[in-house]
């Protein structure tokens, strides 16, 4: 009886001490009132108006239009003609190759001639009139002022009325530059006879007139020739 009493007591301890070991719920918190519901919902409403509000302020401030500063036009620049380029005497355009093998020509040099040119100036100079060229008696014609006038003529002699005066005039004109440009250059070929010269070349510029006769000067020929203003 003794040893029924103390098995019981035993499982009475037992079970107490499982039940105060065994973990204890969370209480669950207590739903939010229905007037903490409607001041949440209160604030809500208030904050959206002032937020309207604003944005109604915004729209209603006039903004002031700062007036733009008209750019000034520019000013269209005209492209510049180009102009001709002055001779060494301010005067007037001057021939493109004039200008190379002109340096120690006098001051009042109306064309060029250039006797035998060789093959590497020929090659390098650009010939735009070109009139029975040969291998021999070549001759380069090279003006100097825009717009002149070049004949090549043959000559013939005519005696004065006396008989005792000869005299060689312009017989046949064999070529003639009417108008000359600043890329002018004329390539012959005349022939030096001994006794009389039997072509001339005319040459008549804004600048003067001239007229040049081809003599014959056997070995003595010069290179270059510089023809100028006849005189009287």
């Amino acid at each position: 009886m003794k040893l029924k009493m103390i098995l019981a007591l035993v499982l009475a301890i037992v079970l107490l001490a499982g039940c105060s070991s065994a973990p204890k719920k969370e209480e669950s918190k207590p739903a939010a009132s229905e007037s903490s519901k409607e001041e949440s919902s209160k604030k809500e409403e208030t904050s959206s108006k002032t937020e309207v509000s604003e944005e109604e302020e915004d729209e209603e401030e006039p903004v002031e239009e700062t007036p733009e500063e008209e750019a000034p036009e520019e000013e269209e620049e005209e492209e510049a003609e180009p102009q001709p380029e002055a001779s060494d005497d301010g005067a007037e355009p001057v021939n493109d190759v004039y200008k190379l093998v002109g340096k120690d020509a006098p001051e009042d040099t109306l064309l060029i001639l250039i006797n035998e040119p060789d093959e590497a100036f020929l090659y390098a100079t650009r010939v735009s009139d070109e009139f029975e060229l040969t291998t021999l008696d070549r001759v380069m014609i090279i003006p100097r002022y825009e717009h002149s006038t070049i004949r090549l003529w043959t000559l013939k002699t005519e005696f004065s009325e006396d008989g005792e005066t000869a005299m060689q005039v312009h017989d046949e004109m064999l070529y003639e530059i009417q108008d000359s440009t600043l890329e002018t250059v004329m390539m012959t070929s005349v022939p030096r006879i001994e006794d009389s010269a039997r072509y001339a070349l005319e040459v008549l510029t804004p600048h003067g007139d001239s007229e040049y006769y081809f003599n014959f000067y056997g070995d003595d020929l010069p290179e270059i020739e510089y023809i100028q203003p006849a005189k009287g």
